[in-house]
């Protein structure tokens, strides 16, 4: 029994080394990576009940398994946060992030409810920029035919992205906008605007990345049964065909995007729902060279997904190092599927 236990667990052991990878191979060259960043959570909870196994058997293949989740430690510190209140002692700049999938959780019956709200969070929020995702078309979002939203008459700069779904709010001047060349879907891509925050200009990239439809896949593999293993191997290899592809799409707009930031003359914030975890290559080619404001001023763990697969943190900001985290927290609000990020920071001196 115990030697095939152990065979269980090297196995284990050796996907968990090659989840590793995930954030620094590209799924355009090895999907294999992909995959098993995504599961890389779960690789770490079988990691700890075979630690827990060997410690009852007084088995020496713990310290093995021990070893293993300490090497998991700097992957699992992307989603976990622990950090201290800090004071600040000027004026901080509050950045919302939110992906409000098109408000689909206001039904017609509780549309005018939902409104107040939502209106009522915002005032008490007070954010001095919001990167919305998933927030509309300019016909019915923008011009109020389905929705009145009077923070809007907070926020003097607006960029809309040329009917994309993605919305720049600010209480700052803005000036130069314009929408990256990625993804011809009207509720995906990315759109910047070049900031005037007391003097200093600033670029704020939005970024809603390709979505892998999480729900709708969430809800395929319930109502056919593949969550009780009575699925077709013809119909799994479908859906894993479709996150390959996704990722691999992703993987591609990041690289764009990124190379966008690289060409910046003024520091970069970039607000996004990344549709990826921090233990992959979109996170790790957006993050580079700048800094995570929930793993520099969060606690716990940077869940902000609300929909029907759990634990994911594909919503981030991202700032310059320029700038310095103040706080950073998640809302848990009831108006999307997804909640918003908030952080306050300020441009180091």
């Amino acid at each position: 029994m115990i030697s095939f236990l152990k065979k269980i667990n090297i196995t284990l052991l050796i996907l968990t080394v090659l989840s590793f990878g995930s954030p620094f191979i590209s799924p355009a060259k090895v999907s294999l990576f992909m995959f098993l960043g995504i599961v890389f959570p779960y690789l770490v909870v079988a990691n700890v009940f075979f630690l827990l196994i060997w410690i009852l058997a007084r088995n020496k293949f713990a310290y093995v398994s021990l070893g293993m989740l300490l090497c998991c430690l700097p992957f699992i510190f992307r989603s976990v946060a622990f950090n201290f209140s800090r004071k600040a002692t000027r004026h901080v700049l509050k950045i919302m992030e939110y992906n409000v999938s098109g408000f689909a959780l206001f039904s017609y019956a509780d549309r005018v409810e939902g409104q107040i709200r939502m209106n009522a969070y915002l005032a008490k929020e007070n954010p001095d920029i919001i990167a919305f995702l998933e927030y509309g078309t300019q016909n019915n979002i923008y011009e109020g035919k389905r929705y009145s939203f009077k923070f809007q008459e907070n926020y003097p700069y607006k960029y809309h992205g040329d009917s994309t779904a993605i919305s720049i709010y600010s209480k700052f001047p803005m000036d130069n906008t314009f929408r990256l060349p990625i993804n011809k879907n009207g509720g995906n891509g990315c759109i910047a605007a070049d900031i005037n925050i007391d003097g200093t200009k600033v670029r704020l990239y939005a970024a809603h990345l390709q979505s892998n439809n999480l729900s709708n896949t969430a809800d395929e593999l319930a109502a056919k049964g593949i969550l009780d293993n009575q699925e077709s191997v013809v119909d799994i290899l479908k859906i894993l065909h479709r996150f390959r592809k996704y990722g691999i799409k992703r993987a591609q707009e990041a690289e764009e995007v990124a190379a966008s930031i690289a060409e910046s003359e003024f520091p970069v914030i970039i607000c996004g729902d990344f549709n990826d975890t921090p233990l992959s290559y979109t996170y790790q080619t957006l993050s580079k060279n700048l800094d995570d404001t929930f793993l520099k001023g969060g606690k716990g763990f940077g869940i902000s997904y609300n929909g029907n697969i759990p634990y994911l943190k594909i919503d981030n900001i991202l700032i310059d190092k320029r700038f310095k985290t103040m706080s950073s927290r998640i809302a848990h609000v009831d108006f999307s599927d997804h909640f918003p990020m908030i952080s306050e920071v300020q441009i180091k001196k």
